[in-house]
């Protein structure tokens, strides 16, 4: 009984909302602290990046006007990616002085450095950046383009490109879906020291903490990071091709997390590779997937959006949702264990993995899994179509996974163990809401809960016991003896998401029940009820 009340307790802190952090805005693009190869948003869920590495010139498309405004088609590129997919924009505010843009590609009065800031310039570009919020576009802004340079350096950064730095920190910091990085090919034009100091004034005039990187020549070293800078995303050119696109995804993965203390370094970003830069649509493919199973999220040097074949943005979504319904951020590259078909492997243990083939006839196959049950998530990665498959058996060692029907030789699976399904469910206005647990119990795992099929908006109330009960609820049957209740609310579609991280120091071996009951007017509904076993 002890350990029951243990494990009672500590049910109060897994599904409740967390405090939120005084700094980042409601929804703003973070680092998980507790993964911090990965990014989510700030009170909400996790964000997986993949979309366009162009347009450079974003800010300056179209005839600019007497006012500094211009009149482009920056508005029809952010609603195409809403519609179609992609999820990033790569943007650079300084492209003149020596980059590669023309001499009015700067937010200067006139285009003049000494006149200041146009501030209706500014206002243009937060237009363009809300829009972009609102469409859950991630801008990726680049401060300077690689040469461009306008102020002297020799002596560390001055008052004027100061007050320059300042301003923009000020004009975009109410902005949620950005992070700044300082400039392209850093090299070129600044030194890691310049760099880290640049970095540091645009940090202390920003209210809201916003994620800060850089950008370098092609390699996997993120030079201008050190543990004492605030710099924290590497904007990754390499210049590779085929395969060795993932292996170096790899090799970046394993450099950050290993960087700085507890090993909260620095996350990559593979924000450029010329391989992609030819406009062939299984290239692009490849690169984004490549990278993804590699550990690094991904923008496609030549996608400019304007012109880009539907399927390819589209593609670019295909690869945001699949990942974005797993537990990716917990995972980390793992090709040791393919087998089969399989190409590539991201996993966390035996708990969640995903592999990704393009083997035409083999079947996906896994070393090292234990004998247990998993549900199975496949998609084609070239049409986009899906396919579940719920409390797949395995045994230890070896394992193969065949492809439904509708999935094609490219694909990838996510395989997440999975909890018994008990049933005990009730039927509501909408039918049979469906309660789908997976992630094992144990200390510092991920745990999660989906309903599905619900009534929408319905006032909900996740029902947690440590023994099956039975007992006669509301014309249906409770299944768990209650010992917790965590109220919520459905989605708008009918379904919700629920998530914890499994504690340190409880007990193994004791059984969570748990079921989901939601009100609907005068009546009841109510999911099937599932259980899993502490570790």
């Amino acid at each position: 009984m002890l350990r029951h009340l243990v494990i009672a307790a500590a049910m109060a802190a897994l599904w409740l909302v967390p405090t939120l952090h005084a700094q980042p805005l409601p929804g703003q693009i973070v680092r998980d602290s507790e993964h911090p190869s990965w990014l989510k948003r700030h009170g909400g869920e996790h964000v997986f990046l993949v979309g366009p590495g162009d347009p450079e010139d974003f800010l300056y498309r179209g005839e600019r006007l007497p006012s500094g405004r211009r009149v482009g088609d920056q508005a029809q590129i952010i609603q195409r990616l809403a519609k179609l997919g992609g999820n990033t924009l790569y943007v650079q505010a300084v492209r003149s002085h020596g980059g590669d843009g023309a001499s009015d590609h700067n937010p200067f009065t006139n285009s003049d450095p000494a006149q200041g800031i146009d501030p209706d310039i500014l206002e243009q570009w937060s237009e363009w950046i809300e829009l972009a919020d609102a469409a859950g576009v991630v801008i990726c802004f680049f401060i300077y383009d690689d040469s461009a340079r306008i102020w002297d350096l020799s002596e560390g950064v001055g008052a004027e490109e100061r007050a320059f730095v300042e301003a923009l920190a000020n004009a975009l910091e109410e902005h949620p879906n950005l992070i700044v990085f300082v400039s392209e090919e850093s090299e070129e034009a600044r030194s890691p020291e310049i760099a880290r100091e640049l970095a540091q004034i645009f940090r202390d005039a920003d209210d809201h903490d916003h994620l800060l990187g850089d950008h370098h020549w092609s390699g996997n070293t993120f030079v201008s990071w050190n543990n004492t800078s605030v710099l924290e995303v590497f904007g990754m050119q390499f210049n590779v091709e085929g395969d060795q696109i993932h292996h170096e995804a790899v090799a970046a993965h394993i450099k950050g997390t290993l960087a700085g203390p507890q090993d909260f370094g620095w996350l990559a970003i593979y924000a450029e590779a010329f391989a992609t830069s030819i406009g062939d649509t299984t290239t692009r493919r490849h690169f984004i997937w490549d990278a993804a199973l590699g550990g690094l999220q991904s923008m496609v040097f030549g996608v400019e959006v304007a012109g880009t074949p539907d399927e390819q943005l589209e593609q670019c979504r295909v690869l945001q949702e699949f990942m974005e319904d797993t537990d990716f951020w917990t995972m980390s590259p793992a090709d040791q264990r393919a087998a089969g078909g399989t190409r590539w492997v991201l996993g966390n243990a035996n708990d969640s993995i995903i592999a990704y083939s393009r083997d035409p006839i083999a079947p996906l196959g896994l070393d090292g899994l234990p004998a247990t049950t998993y549900d199975l998530l496949w998609v084609d990665c070239v049409t986009g179509a899906r396919a579940t498959e719920f409390s797949v058996h395995t045994t230890s060692g070896t394992n193969y996974f065949t492809r439904p029907a509708g999935i094609g030789a490219e694909c990838a699976v996510s395989v997440r163990r999975s909890w018994v399904d008990l049933g005990a469910g009730h039927p509501g206005l909408f039918g049979q809401p469906h309660l789908q647990g997976t992630g094992p119990l144990e200390s510092g795992s991920n745990v999660s809960l989906q309903v599905t099929d619900a009534l929408p908006l319905a006032p909900s109330t996740l029902v947690i016991g440590l023994e099956n009960a039975q007992l006669p609820f509301k014309g249906g049957t409770l299944l768990p003896d209650p010992v917790w209740l965590v109220p919520f609310l459905i989605g708008v579609t009918g379904n919700a998401s629920l998530q914890a991280v499994w504690p340190d120091g409880l007990p193994a071996g004791v059984p969570l029940y748990v079921q989901v009951w939601m009100a609907e007017g005068l009546g009841f509904s109510a999911t099937n009820a599932v259980v899993e076993t502490s570790n």
